[in-house]
């Protein structure tokens, strides 16, 4: 049994409230589904975990499993999209919603209405704010590179249900991330550790092994 960290991972710290997190970045490929995601965990993780860790599975990584997302080059500006998006981008920090063809995505997917009151809330008020008003959803909205394509990913489906079944087969409490904490979001396989601890955890984006993005961290307090 290793439940130590393997010369291909990458590993960095963070230090909340007194307690050190080690950030074990787990050397795996990247997951596109063709495999169930508790078993993709399984493959990789067998014997290294500890009842007392926290797995962390990206969800830019479960969404486009699921193909929850849009191919940004196929996106039409909307003029109103345009308009919010420029809103967005004044609060400097709530970026990912300062292309206006994430923002028309979003106004598609999650209605215009709400990014609307979002964005006006947003400018106001601040980032939470935003997130707040927009919904649960907005939360784990991302853009990433993927086959020489752009593509926003959204919220997976089901996902604190993912997470359930993730941890059943690792056997550790499971977290579905936006692991570049654009708004947040996350859902978890059951309560522990304090959302705002997580959010403190993850920041910096330790989800990387060399110039990689990997879709699973180990999170182990020292």
């Amino acid at each position: 049994m290793s439940e130590y960290p393997k010369s291909a991972d990458t590993v960095t710290e963070a230090a909340i409230g007194g307690r050190v997190f080690m950030r074990i970045a787990v050397s795996s490929p990247q997951f596109t589904g063709e495999v169930s995601p508790e078993d993709f965990a399984g493959k990789y993780l067998t014997d290294r975990l500890r009842p007392d860790d926290m797995l962390v599975f990206s969800s830019q990584s479960i969404a486009l499993s699921q193909k929850r997302y849009y191919d940004l080059s196929a996106v039409k500006k909307t003029k109103l999209a345009e308009w919010a998006s420029k809103s967005v981008k004044k609060t400097g920090e709530i970026t990912v919603f300062g292309d206006p063809k994430v923002m028309s995505a979003a106004m598609y997917e999650l209605g215009s209405f709400r990014m609307v009151v979002g964005t006006l809330a947003g400018r106001f008020f601040g980032r939470d704010s935003f997130y707040k008003a927009a919904g649960r959803q907005s939360r784990f909205i991302d853009v990433i590179s993927y086959d020489g394509r752009m593509l926003m990913t959204l919220c997976p489906d089901d996902a604190i249900a993912v997470a359930e079944r993730i941890a059943y087969t690792v056997g550790c409490r499971t977290l579905i991330v936006d692991t570049r904490r654009n708004g947040g979001g996350i859902a978890a396989s059951e309560e522990g550790l304090p959302i705002r601890d997580i959010e403190a955890v993850m920041l910096n984006a330790p989800m990387r092994v060399g110039n990689r993005r990997v879709p699973m961290c180990i999170i182990r307090e020292r």
